[in-house]
């Protein structure tokens, strides 16, 4: 785990070459139009086992049922990650319902919202405050990791570098989520 934070953080995952991938690593990727305008970069370094279901003016209530429906068809144990919050408030209980129906086993990565609006920074503390009361949930600090200048075009959606960042800050978060969920298999 890297000791930097911010930018300082940012400027070393794009630099660093990136952890090894599988060809075609199986995730599901849930988000809005932040998720959705770096979806070719998303696409380029997941390969082609991601799902990435991604929806412009997706809250994070709808993204449940998404999340869900996805889940029915996929792997045990396949990581999520949830990228919802940019149009709106979410509220506790959304985060919970969410935990609460993601089934046993799946690693679950809640990554925090950048946006210019009133509500981004109530979210952000819902979704750090998930990880201490859900075993299987995983904090992405996106809001940390996009605070470079010239990551983003408006605030929220990100150019070509930042694209490319967002991608990497998410693989590197799932490949962490899927080591520690296999190392604490049979543990409580």
């Amino acid at each position: 785990t890297s000791q930097l934070s911010g930018p300082a953080q940012a400027a070393a995952r794009e630099a660093a070459p990136g952890p090894a991938r599988p060809a075609s690593a199986r995730v599901l990727l849930v988000g809005d139009s932040v998720m959705l305008g770096a979806s070719d970069a998303l696409r380029a370094t997941f390969g082609a086992g991601a799902v990435i279901d991604a929806r412009v003016g997706r809250r994070f209530r709808d993204g449940i049922e998404v999340a869900v429906a996805h889940l029915r068809r996929l792997p045990a144990g396949t990581p999520v990650v949830v990228h919802l919050g940019n149009n709106y408030f979410v509220r506790p209980g959304e985060v919970d319902e969410l935990m609460r129906r993601v089934p046993a086993g799946h690693p679950v990565l809640l990554v925090t919202v950048r946006v210019p609006l009133d509500w981004q920074d109530s979210v952000n503390t819902i979704l750090r405050g998930a990880p201490a009361r859900y075993r299987q949930a995983t904090l992405v600090d996106w809001y940390a990791a996009s605070g470079e200048r010239g990551l983003l075009v408006d605030g929220a959606h990100t150019n070509d570098r930042g694209s490319r960042l967002y991608a990497r800050v998410l693989a590197d978060a799932v490949a962490d989520a899927s080591t520690d969920s296999d190392t604490s298999e049979g543990g409580t």
